[in-house]
């Protein structure tokens, strides 16, 4: 077992596979990106405030972090990863109708 490998893909430390996660997100939030991922993330400048970020990631780890930051980044690949993140919203959204 590498450690460090497992301590980098593993922010949270869920269960589960490692993925590559790419998601677009306003460039001040370069600094939350590297505090959560360290250096085990790429950026890329999209223009207009905008980067894509990619990072090898536990999938769960991932679809939990990605919750806090909602209202700010867009998970763009993989589309499994799209899939469960949007229905996480749809499910919180069902908690404050009606």
């Amino acid at each position: 077992l590498d450690v460090a490998k497992y301590m980098q893909e593993h922010i949270f430390m869920f269960g589960g596979k490692s993925i590559r996660a790419k998601f677009e997100m306003p460039n001040y939030l370069i600094s939350d990106v590297l505090d959560a991922f360290r250096a085990n993330v790429d950026f890329k400048d999209l223009g207009d405030g905008m980067v894509l970020a990619s990072v090898k990631v536990n999938e769960n780890d991932m679809r939990f972090w990605a919750r806090q930051y909602a209202s700010q980044i867009k998970i763009t690949e993989p589309k499994e990863l799209v899939d469960m993140c949007k229905q996480d919203m749809v499910n919180a959204l069902a908690l404050y109708q009606n």
